[in-house]
């Protein structure tokens, strides 16, 4: 069985899986994006750390059916954030250095959040208007290609 591997609603790469009796064998050749360690996921299980190499990322590995339920994917492909997962982020948008807050990829970008609070400032006033509020948390949405959308 052959799926896409998705980063940002792109297609980087691709992923066999092999039933071998009571395993199933993962092999991954993808893209490198970024210069943080990847990781490869099948919904919200971690299946292992994608190796860099001369043609991109790629990871071979066994696993047994009975400790990881998420194979085959449910959703039809594999990617390189776990599904609706909030991780760490740090980074610029547009030139403007943004303060540590949240990040969630999903098929058509990345959200960004940063901790809201009525008697704080935006987290980057000169970029206000992109901002939005919601669930008590400064809102972000940015694109595939990592810019922003003016909402």
């Amino acid at each position: 069985m052959d799926y896409p591997v998705i980063y940002n609603g792109a297609e980087i790469g691709r992923c066999t899986l092999e039933e071998q009796g009571l395993y199933w064998v993962v092999t991954c050749h993808c893209q490198a994006v970024s210069e943080q360690v990847e990781r490869l996921y099948s919904g919200r299980e971690k299946l292992g750390v994608l190796v860099p190499g001369a043609e991109g990322l790629s990871l071979k590995r066994r696993i047994s059916k009975s400790s990881c339920r998420a194979l085959p994917p449910e959703n039809g492909q594999f990617s390189l954030a776990p599904a609706d997962v909030w991780e760490s982020w740090t980074g610029e948008i547009l030139g403007q250095k943004m303060p540590q807050g949240l990040s969630r990829r999903d098929a058509a970008g990345q959200t960004l959040r940063f901790p809201y609070s009525p008697d704080e400032p935006c987290p980057c006033p000169p970029l206000f208007c992109l901002f939005s509020v919601a669930e008590h948390f400064w809102q972000l949405r940015l694109d595939g290609a990592g810019q922003p959308v003016f909402s």
